[in-house]
C-alpha cells in the first residue's frame, strides 16, 4: 500500500528517492529485530515475543509457528520484527488518516465499483498461491520433495497462475493484471532482476545466521549482532540508489553495478569457513548490502518508466507480489539444499547418535549454537561443525543463478 500512495503522490524521477527514505524505516527493524529477539531468547522466555505482541498487534500474537522447521535464529526473528511491523502499521494508519490528502476517488456508486472487481481472477490466483505455499512448506519437512504431497500441490498451483494469465488476458472485463504491465520489455525484464535479486538477499539473510552458528558456534545474540553489516548496512545504500536515481534519472547503469557486487559477495560467501576472520565474514556481508541496497528502491521506478499511468498501481500490486514470492524461494531452494548436502556428509560421522540430527530434512532446524554444545566429544562436536562448514552449495548455486 505505501508504494501505490507514493506512486501517486510523487513524480516518477523522484521515487527511488522517497521510497529509499521509506526503506530506511525499515533499517531500524532489520537492526533492532536480531538484537531484541536474541535478547529475549537468551535472557528470558520465548513467550515474551508474543507477550510484547499482545497490546499492539491484537489478534496477530495469537500465532504461534511451532513447525519443525524453523530454525530458532529466524523464528524470534520474524517475531520481533512482527511485533516492530505492527507497531508501525499502527503508528502508520493513524497518521494516514489526519494526514493524507489525495485527490477525490472517481465517481460511482459502490454498487459500479465492487462490479468492477475481478472476483474470478482473484480466486483462482489465490488458490495457486496457496497451493504454492502448501507444497513448499511440507516439501523437505512433512513429506520427501519427491512426494506426490508436495509435487501435486506445486504443479497445481503452478498451473493455476498460467490459468490465472489466460484468464486474464482473454476473458475478464476488468482484468487485475492487464497483459500490458508485464509484457512491455522493460517491464518484464525488471520483475525478473527483481525476482533475482530479492531472492539472492533473502538467501543471505537466512544462511549467514547459520553459518554465524553453526559454524562458528556463535548465540542466537550474538548472530544477531555480527549479522548487522548486512541487515542494518543494507538501507543506506538504499537512499543511495534512489539518491543517484533522482539526480541522473538512469537506473540500468545501477542495476549492473548492483547485481556485480551482489555476485561476488555471494562467490565471496562461498570461501568462508570456521577459519574465517571477522574482517571476512563482516565485510562480504556488507559487499552484499551494498549490492542489494543499491536496487532495492529503483526497481519499481524502473519497472513503471514505460507503462502508462493507469497502469501504476497494477504494475506495483505486480512488483510486490513477485518480490514477495522470491522471498518464498530464497528460503527454501537453499534450505533444501542445505539439508540434502549435510544429509549426504552425515554418513561419514563416527557416532552415530548424531545421525538422526542431520538427516530427514532436520540440518537447517539444527544448526546451532546449542545443538553443538549438547555435543559431549569435542572430535564428534569438530566433525560436524565440518560438515556444516563445507556445504557451500548454497551460495554457490545462488552464483549461477
Amino acid at each position: 500500500m505505501i508504494n501505490i500512495i507514493l506512486t501517486d503522490l510523487v513524480p516518477l524521477r523522484e521515487r527511488g528517492k522517497y521510497m529509499a527514505i521509506v526503506q530506511m524505516v525499515s533499517a531500524v527493524g532489520a537492526a533492532l529485530g536480531p538484537f531484541l529477539g536474541g535478547l529475549l531468547t537468551e535472557r528470558s522466555t520465548w513467550r515474551w515475543v508474543f507477550y510484547i505482541n499482545l497490546p499492539i498487534g491484537g489478534s496477530k500474537s495469537t500465532k504461534t509457528n511451532t513447525h519443525p522447521r524453523v530454525h530458532p535464529w529466524h523464528w524470534w526473528k520474524s517475531h520481533t520484527e512482527e511485533w516492530l511491523t505492527n507497531t508501525d502499521t499502527t503508528a502508520s494508519l493513524v497518521a494516514l488518516f489526519f494526514f493524507l490528502r489525495v485527490a477525490s476517488p472517481p465517481p460511482g456508486s459502490w454498487t459500479e465499483k465492487i462490479a468492477r472487481i475481478d472476483f474470478a481472477g482473484n480466486a483462482i490466483f489465490i488458490a495457486s498461491t496457496v497451493a504454492v505455499l502448501i507444497g513448499v512448506t511440507w516439501g523437505g519437512t512433512e513429506y520427501p520433495w519427491r512426494s506426490a504431497n508436495v509435487l501435486v500441490p506445486l504443479i497445481l498451483g503452478f498451473a493455476g497462475y498460467g490459468l490465472f494469465l489466460a484468464y486474464e488476458w482473454t476473458i475478464a472485463k476488468n482484468p487485475s493484471l492487464p497483459q500490458g504491465a508485464i509484457v512491455e520489455r522493460t517491464a518484464a525484464t525488471v520483475l525478473a532482476v527483481t525476482f533475482l535479486t530479492t531472492l539472492c538477499t533473502y538467501w543471505a539473510f537466512y544462511f549467514i545466521p547459520i553459518y554465524l552458528q553453526g559454524v562458528l558456534g556463535k548465540s542466537a545474540f550474538w548472530s544477531g549482532v555480527d549479522a548487522l553489516p548486512l541487515f542494518a548496512g543494507l538501507f543506506p545504500f538504499a537512499i543511495i540508489g534512489g539518491t543517484l536515481l533522482s539526480k541522473t534519472g538512469r537506473y540500468k547503469p545501477l542495476h549492473l553495478i548492483g547485481m556485480a557486487i551482489v555476485t561476488l559477495s555471494f562467490g565471496l560467501f562461498s570461501l568462508l569457513d570456521q577459519n574465517s576472520s571477522t574482517a571476512a565474514w563482516a565485510c562480504f556481508q556488507l559487499l552484499c548490502a551494498i549490492g542489494s541496497g543499491l536496487m532495492i528502491a529503483i526497481l519499481l521506478p524502473a519497472m513503471q518508466a514505460p507503462l502508462d499511468e493507469s497502469l501504476v498501481a497494477l504494475s506495483t500490486g505486480v512488483w510486490t507480489f513477485v518480490r514477495a514470492f522470491a522471498t518464498v524461494w530464497g528460503v527454501t531452494i537453499p534450505a533444501a539444499i542445505f539439508d540434502n548436502e549435510v544429509s549426504s556428509r552425515a554418513a561419514s560421522l563416527g557416532d552415530e547418535t548424531l545421525t538422526p540430527f542431520l538427516t530427514g530434512g532436520r540440518a537447517y532446524q539444527y544448526a546451532t549454537q546449542t545443538f553443538l554444545d549438547s555435543i559431549q566429544d569435542p572430535a564428534s562436536r569438530a566433525a560436524v561443525i565440518d560438515i556444516f562448514s563445507s556445504v557451500r552449495w548454497p551460495f554457490i548455486f545462488d552464483v549461477h543463478t
